[in-house]
């Protein structure tokens, strides 16, 4: 799950501790990844929640999608040749946010639509 703001409580606060009890279904929120030492801020006061509901993780959408035509292609549609798609985020803006998250303990996942026209993004540490 990505905080689309369904997460977000009074005052721009994310209500995640409050959540747990309400939910039906287990959820691993993600929320988005430029706000990172947020989700580091609550980590550190309220862990990573438990129950039904925990939380830890951080996640960027690179580009677009498909049936729209803007996930990011190597080359123009074929159907729309003025386009390649779009990019959300830009790359170097997303590295650094990474590398922060990571260091921060973080989860943190880029979301391609498609092949990225760019290599894979460097981790500081592995994971099991």
């Amino acid at each position: 799950m990505l905080d689309g703001g369904a997460l977000r409580a009074s005052g721009g606060a994310w209500g995640l501790p409050q959540l747990d009890g309400e939910l039906p279904v287990r959820v691993h929120a993600y929320v988005p990844l430029a706000t990172w030492p947020k989700l580091a801020a609550l980590v550190a006061t309220e862990g990573r929640g438990g129950g039904h509901l925990t939380w830890g993780g951080v996640k960027a959408f690179m580009d677009g999608s498909l049936g729209s035509r803007t996930a990011l292609l190597h080359s123009p549609y074929e159907d729309d040749t003025t386009t390649s798609g779009l990019r959300v985020e830009e790359l170097q803006d997303v590295l650094r946010h990474v590398h922060d998250a990571d260091a921060a303990g973080l989860q943190a996942r880029t979301v391609p639509s498609v092949t990225p026209p760019h290599p894979p993004l460097p981790l500081t540490r592995s994971f099991p």
